[in-house]
């Protein structure tokens, strides 16, 4: 999966910036598609996901990581029109 968003352009990238401009929070959307096991030619990874940072979390000098499924309901129009409205 890391290597799907290595690989890719990132479809939405979303920074939250404090008043000193320092980034606190970011997002990053991708779409990964179709790889296979050619053994078993089934599909493991298909899909919308977002890797989510927030820095400084739990406490200074931290950072928390997460990786999110957006679910097959999403596409990367609509997270745009999400996030430019």
């Amino acid at each position: 999966m890391i290597d799907g968003f290595r690989r890719d352009t990132p479809g939405a990238h979303v920074m939250l910036v404090d008043e000193n401009q320092n980034k606190c929070f970011e997002c990053v959307i991708s779409g990964i598609l179709s790889y296979h096991i050619k053994e078993a030619n089934n599909k493991l990874i298909d899909g919308y996901y977002m890797i989510q940072n927030a820095l400084d979390y739990p406490k200074q000098e931290s950072c928390m990581y997460q990786l999110w499924e957006l679910g097959e309901w999403t596409d990367l129009e609509s997270v745009k029109e999400f996030w430019y409205d």
